[in-house]
């Protein structure tokens, strides 16, 4: 319910467990700001422009190693467990056709003695 005066809302009534869910998310919002705090603590000195660039180049770095790492010149062998099949026919799907279907496959060796 919301008490209204001249029109305008200055209180409202909420029922005993909305107001514990209130006041546990304010505990916790001000658990958060006070950790937000600590971790700006040791920056207070340093410009936000410095820190702007320096996040802007880390993150830069990490996209660049992320690009390496998924590259096509990568080579990577999905284990059979991780192989792509068709779900009709239960047979590997068209992209994993090459790849070996057990160890003896990717060496050539014969399983059959």
């Amino acid at each position: 319910m919301i008490i209204e005066r001249g029109g305008i809302p200055v209180a409202a009534v909420v029922s005993p467990d909305d107001l514990a869910r209130l006041e546990r998310a304010e505990a916790e919002q001000e658990a958060r700001l006070k950790v937000l705090a600590r971790m700006r603590e040791p920056f207070k000195d340093v410009p936000a422009e410095e820190i702007e660039r320096e996040v802007a180049r880390a993150i830069s770095e990490v996209r660049r190693e992320n690009r390496q790492e998924a590259s096509p010149s990568a080579t990577r062998v999905n284990p059979p467990y991780l192989e792509t099949r068709d779900m009709a026919s239960g047979t590997p799907a068209a992209e994993d056709a090459d790849a070996p279907k057990h160890k003896g496959e990717a060496t050539g060796e014969d399983k059959t003695q």
